[in-house]
């Protein structure tokens, strides 16, 4: 096996275990694959000679350096994705549309089924409507962990 195709291969093993890896390892995994596939690309081009002890070298290297550039917008990305995870907004289910099985007011907190899940459910306050009957057509405006809040169509 050529020194080429031993990076690719560990750039795309790294890449297949980043999906199962815990923050802290992500980066450091997502580094070592910008790193094997930067050296598989100097290997090739003829830049990197192809000995196992300058091509271990820089590929230690460059996956030092590509931790160093993509730390801080990683972490950036990490701490937006809590604030997305509250804003409703974001979610796939806003604008879904789903029927009542059973009839839901303002002022209770009713169940539905969705998606597999049994979810509470909300009127929102914005609907124009204070009861609305079983099989009525509604439409999610806003979810969070555990609640639909939804309004007339």
């Amino acid at each position: 096996m050529s020194f080429t195709s031993a990076l690719l291969l560990l750039a795309v093993l790294c890449l297949i275990a980043l999906p199962f890896a815990v923050p802290g390892l992500l980066e450091l995994l997502l580094a070592l694959t910008i790193a094997a596939l930067l050296n598989a690309m100097l290997v090739w081009m003829g830049i990197v000679p192809e000995q196992s002890h300058v091509i271990l070298l820089t590929l230690a290297g460059t996956t030092i350096v590509s931790a160093v550039l993509i730390w801080k917008p990683l972490r950036r990305l990490q701490k937006s994705g809590e604030k997305l995870e509250e804003d409703s907004g974001i979610s796939d289910f806003v604008g879904t549309v789903l029927y009542l099985n059973a009839p839901l007011s303002k002022s209770e907190v009713g169940q539905i089924d969705f998606s597999g899940v049994s979810w509470q459910v909300r009127l929102s306050a914005d609907s124009t409507q204070e009861l609305l009957p079983a099989g009525a057509a509604v439409k999610i405006v806003s979810a969070t962990v555990g609640l639909l809040v939804v309004t007339s169509v």
